[in-house]
């Protein structure tokens, strides 16, 4: 099960009963498979994750030999590998029910290409209070919107159709993103790109993945945002890889980097984010970019705003770089002559 979901996003994501179909209020109960149906996407052995007060009993009555050092963990006891003696009794109650989710959508049409879409979004929906995942992300897309709202005043638009996507039920399984790439599957046959953020924030390490194709074009956006540390974003990302601190957005990158010369290194696009449904369903090319930090409350009920202004960003100053960055990602595709 990856990152938290509850489901095996490797097989296919979004409704489990809708795979590969939108899943809409006007779409019949006869088109959903029934529960029967879905050991292939569901995944059929209970997992419940404890706290560590919880855990603590359990694993310091596990008898057996020592556990390989690698697996001694930080309570204070030796760790064994369990055998006769123990038993844990596990009662769980699976809430299964079929609910309404909402995608909320902004689009401002194209001149030139208005069949030509860039999109970016972010989720809305989180564990708990989710300051950092994605409250963070959302910030900053919402202030991007702010920017283009100005620029529309302003007497700007757009070559190509802009659609800002703030996406609903990701942590069950990239619900909300799924069922809107999958209802307009046709149409993003001539997307151009998709732009992701989901950890916005949680510390001052600027990090992106992407497709290869889009890797020169983050780090060219990157080149025109002022960094809060001084110089551009670009500047400290590369410093900040030079000494070793922070890798890519960390919760959606994976292992694999590529470089140019001695150009910034961008992670490769793994999985376990809104733009999985993009580029892997359809081939949108797609990047996921964030500021990352020491962030030991992922996806637990800590990661608050307290959390968020005593850690993360205290003055924001890191908000207001990830959406110009974020911005930036849209008006130079939306206006880039090819």
């Amino acid at each position: 099960v990856q990152r938290g979901s509850v489901q095996f996003i490797a097989k296919y994501t979004g409704d489990p009963e809708t795979p590969g179909v939108a899943s809409t209020e006007k779409l019949p109960d006869s088109a959903r498979l029934p529960e029967n149906k879905l050991q292939d996407d569901q995944p059929s052995i209970p997992a419940n994750p404890l706290s560590y007060q919880d855990a603590l009993p359990i694993l310091r009555a596990l008898g057996g030999p020592e556990s390989p050092r690698p697996w001694q963990g930080a309570l204070p006891f030796t760790y064994h590998l369990g055998g006769k003696g123990v038993t844990a009794h596990m009662r769980l109650e699976q809430d299964y029910a079929v609910r309404t989710i909402w995608n909320v959508i902004g689009k401002i049409p194209g001149t030139d290409a208005p069949d030509e879409w860039v999109i970016a979004g972010n989720h809305r929906d989180a564990w708990v209070y989710g300051a950092v995942d994605p409250n963070s992300g959302t910030a900053a897309m919402l202030e991007t919107v702010h920017g283009l709202g100005e620029l529309l005043k302003q007497g700007w638009k757009p070559k190509r159709t802009v659609i800002i996507g703030s996406w609903d039920a990701e942590e069950e399984g990239l619900v909300g993103s799924t069922e809107w790439a999958e209802e307009h599957a046709a149409e993003l046959q001539h997307a151009v790109a998709y732009f992701n953020t989901d950890v916005g924030v949680s510390g001052p390490d600027f990090g992106a993945s992407s497709v290869p194709s889009l890797q020169q074009f983050v780090r060219e956006v990157t080149k025109s945002v002022p960094s809060p540390k001084g110089g551009t974003v670009y500047d400290q990302w590369k410093k900040s890889q030079e000494e070793g601190r922070g890798r890519g957005t960390s919760t959606s990158a994976s292992n694999v980097v590529t470089s140019v010369d001695n150009d910034v290194k961008v992670d490769a696009l793994g999985s376990g984010s809104d733009y999985t449904p993009f580029i892997q369903h359809i081939g949108v090319p797609a990047t996921d970019i964030g500021s990352s930090g020491r962030y030991g409350v992922y996806h637990s009920v800590f990661d608050n705003y307290a959390w968020f202004v005593k850690n993360a960003d205290p003055t924001f100053v890191y908000e207001q770089q990830q959406a110009r960055v974020f911005g930036l990602e849209i008006l130079h595709m939306a206006d880039a002559d090819v």
